[in-house]
């Protein structure tokens, strides 16, 4: 990994994390469902909260027109809400070198991680809206592809009053197509310890393999 060109390591540690996010988030699913059976075979109508909100969940994805037009399930919506929410992360960790040049990786760490809060904006948006966002700010790779290393003219991330990494408004558009009435944004981004896990992971893996370092020199 030391001897492999930036965007090559960028690429791999991207697809790397979702992979790893992708086994957590089988396990859970997993977990939820044996839980909600396990009730189911008890017959006493007795069922715990947690298996209680995986039923009514599943079955309102099942019957929703919203995701049975995209082909969503549980598990299938979590992960891909999963991945749009670690790329952002792996964005805010990419974009701290090159808005804030010539600091170290323990300055770069402590932006980052205290820039969590900006990025919860993104749960307001619908898909269509998040993805458009990214097209007009920069971030979104030709390819659609989100291995990508962050393009050094992006205009997503900016720093604010207070030196922290936030979302510029300006490449915002709001827009709906005409059948459409609800819009649903990214469900990591609805659920603070979601995110928090997920910029706990990027952050110490960034760490861990010098990315801040690596970033600095680009």
């Amino acid at each position: 990994m030391a001897a492999a060109p930036l965007d090559v390591m960028a690429s791999v540690l991207r697809d790397a994390t979702c992979h790893l996010l992708d086994g957590l988030i089988t396990g859970w699913a997993a977990d939820l469902l044996t839980e909600e059976e396990h009730y189911r075979a008890q017959g006493t109508g007795e069922i715990s909260a947690a298996a209680a909100a995986t039923f009514i969940l599943r079955t309102t994805l099942e019957d929703s027109p919203l995701y049975q037009r995209a082909g969503y399930d549980m598990l299938s919506i979590t992960k891909t809400g999963s991945h749009t929410a670690i790329h952002i992360c792996w964005a805010m960790v990419e974009a701290a070198p090159l808005l804030l040049p010539d600091k170290d990786a323990t300055a770069y760490d402590d932006l980052v991680r205290r820039s969590l809060k900006q990025v919860v904006p993104l749960s307001m948006a619908s898909l269509g809206m998040l993805v458009h966002y990214m097209e007009a700010s920069g971030i979104e790779p030709h390819d659609g592809l989100a291995i990508h290393l962050l393009p050094k003219d992006q205009t997503a991330f900016v720093l604010d009053e207070a030196g922290l990494i936030c979302l510029n408004p300006e490449p915002i558009t709001r827009f709906a197509k005409p059948e459409e009435r609800h819009y649903t944004g990214c469900p990591a981004f609805y659920t603070p310890g979601f995110i928090k896990l997920y910029l706990d992971i990027v952050a110490s893996i960034a760490m861990d393999y010098g990315v801040y370092d690596r970033l600095r020199d680009r």
